[in-house]
Order: structure tokens, then sequence, then C-alpha cells
């Protein structure tokens, strides 16, 4: 019985400096980046920050071939939308503006670019473009705005809502609806010079 003891004794102490050992000599894990360098320095680096704004304030013509609105379209469409689609910034990170959400949203639209090139364009690893519209809204200013795009003709940005519950497919489906109206009924007379002169 009492070299049972021993052994039992014996093999606790085998074990615990087996794990002694193996705490020793492990690996320490790599550390991750909790984000990369030039995504942290996307509001001095992104097209959105440096090249849009500039052209706001000295070209708008130009700004308007990029977005595909003229100042004041643009400015109404910020102001309907801004309530659903902007984001409150965390400990972590500055949240993107609706500005920004918006210039990107309408670039996917209007070219069909790909998510990769949004997010170089953006220097965001992800992109907020035309599948990450409204997830906000609660407040009563955000409910009215809803109503209103709602009653829009083709249900305005409530069908294009309905691409954050769906898939790519359905987002390459509302692309070419805008595409195809912007190009026909839709088609504005300015679009077709800046197309020409580019």
């Amino acid at each position: 019985m009492y070299t049972n003891k021993m052994d039992s004794s014996s093999d606790d102490a085998i074990a615990a400096a087996t794990i002694i050992l193996a705490l020793m000599t492990k690996k320490p894990k790599k550390k991750r980046l909790w984000t990369r360098r030039w995504l942290a320095r996307r509001q001095n680096l992104s097209v959105h920050s440096r090249l849009l704004r500039e052209l706001g304030m000295e070209d708008p013509n130009t700004k308007r071939v990029w977005t595909r609105l003229n100042t004041e379209q643009y400015q109404h469409l910020l102001q309907l939308v801004t309530p659903l689609i902007e984001k409150e910034d965390t400990n972590m990170r500055e949240a993107v503006t609706a500005d920004e959400r918006l210039c990107v949203t309408l670039r996917y639209l209007a070219t069909g670019e790909t998510r990769a090139s949004l997010a170089c364009q953006t220097t965001s690893k992800e992109t907020y473009s035309a599948q990450e519209l409204p997830d906000r809204g609660n407040e009563r200013n955000g409910r009215d705005n809803q109503r209103q795009c709602r009653e829009q003709p083709q249900g305005g940005l409530e069908r294009l809502r309905a691409i954050a519950r769906g898939h790519t497919n359905a987002a390459k489906e509302i692309r070419d609806t805008f595409k195809e109206y912007f190009n026909q009924e839709g088609k504005v007379p300015f679009q077709e010079q800046m197309a020409l002169m580019h």
C-alpha cells in the first residue's frame, strides 16, 4: 500500500514536471495587429478624404463625374440617408462618415466596381457599399426619411435595404437596375457630355 502512494506521488510529480516543461518551451503566439497601419490612416489616405474633398472645393464638375450627382442633388440625398447609414464612433476606432458611405455606395451603383477595388479606394478592410445599407434610423427623423424613401418609385431605399438580408446576386440585380435607369429615362443632360469628355 505504501508503494502505491509512492507511485501515485511520483506520477503526479512527473506530470507536473511535464506540464512545466511544456509551458517553458511553448513558443509565444505571434501577435496579430488589431488593424493594419495603412487602414489606420484612412482619414488621410482614402480617395474620399483626399480627392473628393478637394474636388468639392476646387472642381465640382469633376466631383459630379465621380458621384454622378451635382452638389445640390448630392447634399439632398446625403441629408435624406444620413440618419439611416451613419454609425457611431467606438473606443477602438472612428466610424466611417455617412458622406463617405454614400460616396462609396454611389460609386458602386454607378460603376459596378469590385468590393476589393472599393476597399482600396476607401482604405477600409471591409467595404460599406450598397450591400451594407441602413441598420439604423430609430430616431423620429430617421423614420420620416425611411418613409419618404419608401414612397419613391420602385420602392426607393427599401429595395436596396433588402440587399443587406440577401446576397451578392441581389446586389448585382439592384446595381443593374440603377445602371439601366440612369442610362435611359433617368439620364441627366450633363451625363452624356461628361462621358464624352473622358
